[in-house]
């Protein structure tokens, strides 16, 4: 599974910054109904963020985002990373399986898929 984190000299902080900078210039240009410039806020993520780690997958990250404005006034999106096997980097379903989770001890497989709901939990960002 690839991975986005902060490039080298950078700090989760500047993560933060582009954000707040995002919420800023978009209030400013338009404080009765601010909307965030999706293009700008991915240019400015794209220089904080290191998206190269392809974990060997040697497929490009292309970065996006969902706003809670993006939906209705009463429903909110939560978008869940979930772990699959690649078929182009040769996966097989069953072997993707047995190799996470396989001949574990019962006890070993309770603390493995509580690991797995806290990654993909942490993963959305809540």
């Amino acid at each position: 599974m690839a991975k986005v984190s902060v490039k080298n000299g950078k700090k989760l902080e500047d993560v933060g910054q582009v954000i707040l900078d995002a919420w800023d210039a978009a209030y400013a240009a338009n404080s009765t109904n601010p909307s965030i410039d999706r293009n700008t806020l991915l240019s400015n993520l794209a220089g904080v963020l290191d998206v190269s780690d392809t974990a060997d997958t040697n497929k490009t990250i292309e970065l996006d985002v969902v706003f809670d404005t993006d939906l209705t006034p009463t429903k909110r999106l939560v978008w869940l990373a979930i772990p699959t096997p690649d078929p182009d980097a040769g996966d097989d379903w069953d072997a993707y399986k047995q190799k996470f989770y396989g001949n574990l001890p019962k006890a070993d497989k309770k603390d493995k898929k509580r690991r797995l709901g806290e990654a993909v939990l942490f993963g959305c960002g809540r």
